[in-house]
């Protein structure tokens, strides 16, 4: 028996359900719940890693450390690789590199 958090697909509650069950009940709304497809329901949201990291490369392109800011362009990019914003900061970052004018 292992308990695993997922949300109620009726209220969006937060509950834990023993993963060894087919269903189980929203101890909140009292809907049922099926516990393997609540599990693959799950996704990951990381559009606030996505603004730290470009927070943190746009500071270190404005120090002049490029090698810094194409780092997390990069880090932004394995997350989204249609970032305009990664994209943009690994261009400039690049310009900040030794042996280009910043």
């Amino acid at each position: 028996m292992s308990l695993v958090n997922i949300k109620c697909p009726n209220c969006g509650a937060s509950i834990q359900l023993d993963n060894s069950r087919e269903s189980g009940f929203c101890s909140y709304c009292g809907s049922k719940v099926q516990i393997q497809e609540a599990i693959n329901k799950i996704k990951i949201d990381r559009t606030g890693d996505i603004k730290n990291y470009l927070s943190i490369g746009q500071a270190a392109e404005e120090a002049g450390n490029g090698q810094e800011a194409c780092d997390y362009a990069n880090k932004i990019l394995e997350i989204d690789p249609q970032n305009a914003e990664g994209w943009y900061l690994k261009m400039s970052g690049t310009g900040c590199m030794p042996g280009y004018n910043c």
